[in-house]
């Protein structure tokens, strides 16, 4: 009986030595295997690829595709202002998979050091030396010295979220703006030689009006006057030759 029982001891000696050992090299193997050796990141077109990389990898325990993937997916990465969502993915077992969505640019601000970009809330998500495309700059705010992560302030804290709005809206429309301005305390939308007053209240309905009407505005110059539209009031009046006193 001694001698079944220490066969029978030693078997099980054997086979939990030999899973242990087993289940080091698979753990080993995950190590080894999912061992981050590339990252790919999608989406970005402003936001340093770098900075995007860092902030995804932030703790120690970040050199391990799996770790950092589950990280993500329990919510507890990392991610930055300039970014509306952040997505972490693998690749391959070495290669991790970061796609990315910027917060959208719906304006800049000239500054003397370059030119700050701004989100719906104000927000410096931007600032280049060179000037970007088919963005319209805010004049009439002031935002010198801002720098990115800044939040552009104004006197006026209605008058810039109007403009914020006015410059998102038309972003949405894909409305060929060049400039938006403060008038006279007043919104104005600027495409070529043509002035669109918004008033100091910018709705989305007021926005959409200018798309259909511009193709019967071309070659023409003047202030297209929006201010007084509503649902309750739908008077749309062009001006021909009309323009603000307070233009450059």
């Amino acid at each position: 009986m001694n001698g079944k029982r220490k066969k029978k001891l030693s078997v099980r000696i054997y086979h939990f030595f030999t899973t242990v050992i087993g289940l080091a090299i698979f753990v080993l193997g995950v190590f080894v295997l999912f061992h981050i050796q590339d990252v790919v990141v999608t989406g970005n077109t402003y936001t340093d690829t770098n900075q995007i990389i860092e902030t995804v990898r932030d703790d120690p325990y970040s050199v391990n595709t799996l770790y950092v993937m589950g990280k993500y997916k329990l919510g507890k990465g990392q991610s930055l202002e300039t970014l509306e969502k952040i997505k972490v993915g693998i690749k391959n077992p070495w290669t991790l998979k970061i796609t990315v969505t910027e917060k959208p640019i719906v304006g800049y601000i000239e500054m003397s050091d370059g030119y700050a970009y701004l989100d719906i809330n104000g927000l410096v998500v931007y600032k280049h030396h060179e000037l970007l495309p088919d963005i319209p700059k805010i004049e009439g705010i002031s935002g010198e010295g801002l720098q990115v992560g800044d939040t552009l302030e104004a006197t006026d804290k209605q008058l810039l979220q109007q403009i914020l709005r006015a410059t998102d809206e038309a972003r949405k429309k894909e409305l060929p703006v060049e400039r938006v301005m403060n008038i006279d305390n007043s919104v104005y939308l600027i495409m070529g030689n043509i002035y669109i007053k918004l008033g100091q209240e910018v709705s989305e309905e007021q926005i959409a009006q200018i798309g259909p009407i511009l193709p019967n505005l071309e070659g023409q110059e003047g202030t297209l006057h929006l201010e007084n539209y509503s649902e309750d009031n739908d008077t749309i009046t062009f001006k021909r030759g009309e323009f603000p006193i307070q233009i450059e």
